[in-house]
């Protein structure tokens, strides 16, 4: 090796060593950085697929109903799943997302497959307020759980009674109930129907409503236009009313439940029936998550 290359590779080897020196610095310093900001590096670490982090979340938790709203460090459930087995699915699923606490628990109706999971999610997390029927229909409901449920949530957390016209802010998701009605028989048909937007867009979820419900909907001339459509009543044939979903006209179709060879048939009927329209559902899919954003939105299933 002459003068001249023993130097271009001693240039060399310096600039290596410099480099090496910047890269080594500049991970401290981003070490020190996130160290004085975990809750920052836990978003960042975690944020994965869900971008701006403003996300629902369709758990699969079998025949039951439990959607997460997820916007940055604000959280909030939209029934809670059953007190059975898939408890632990529910608890399993919102670890995942990186929360600390929740804002709201909110209870369309005091059925078991719709409140069951509050004692587990209450051992676990903070609960800062609970918009749930009031006691009365708790105590219609002919459940010990039911009771139980609601003297828990109210030695817990603050307890709001349900009502049409509320308005609830999950950071950027804006959560409304358009309607809530104790007149009918049937207490299905007592489930609030929720609005949940953010960017501009919407989904509605109605629990276990009924065709009495739909109808009262219709009629009375409510703005239940949504992007996103969860089928009432895990997807049974007490709901759904083709004009009714119609009217609302989804991109999407969500149908929370467990397998069965009646439902997959249903689902692959409206699949049909409304040509365009994504259909989804928990048993076939796992968790559903809809990623809110301003330009559009993403989905991601866990099967």
């Amino acid at each position: 090796m002459d003068e001249k290359q023993r130097k271009a590779a001693q240039k060399r080897k310096k600039k290596v060593i410099i480099l090496s020196i910047f890269v080594a610095v500049l991970l401290f310093c981003v070490g020190i950085f996130f160290s004085l900001n975990p809750k920052l590096y836990s978003a960042v670490v975690k944020a994965k697929f869900y971008g701006l982090d403003n996300y629902v979340k369709f758990i699969d938790c079998g025949m039951a109903d439990c959607m997460l709203i997820k916007s940055g460090e604000n959280a909030a459930l939209i029934d809670t799943g059953d007190i059975k087995d898939n408890a632990q699915a529910v608890l399993t699923s919102i670890k995942k997302s990186d929360i600390e606490s929740f804002d709201y628990i909110f209870i369309s109706h005091p059925h078991t497959d719709h409140l069951g999971g509050v004692s587990k999610i209450l051992e676990n997390y903070k609960v800062k307020s609970a918009v749930i029927p009031p006691i009365e229909e708790f105590t219609n409901a002919g459940t010990e759980l039911a009771s139980i449920t609601y003297k828990a949530l109210c030695d817990n957390c603050e307890c709001i009674s349900i009502a049409a016209g509320q308005s609830y802010k999950v950071g950027e998701f804006k959560v409304d109930i358009i309607y809530y009605s104790t007149e009918f028989e049937d207490i299905n048909d007592h489930s609030a129907v929720f609005r949940v937007g953010a960017f501009g867009k919407t989904l509605l979820t109605m629990g276990d409503s009924g065709f009495e419900t739909e109808d009262e909907l219709l009629y009375g001339k409510y703005n239940i236009k949504a992007d996103f459509y969860k089928l009432s009543h895990h997807g049974s044939d007490t709901s759904n009313d083709y004009g009714f979903i119609q009217e609302v006209s989804p991109s999407v179709i969500i149908c929370s439940a467990q397998g069965s060879q009646y439902l997959n048939g249903e689902l692959s009927q409206m699949a049909k029936s409304f040509n365009g329209t994504t259909v989804l559902s928990t048993f076939n899919n796992g968790d559903i998550t809809i990623c809110f954003n301003k330009d559009d939105y993403s989905i991601k299933t866990d099967k």
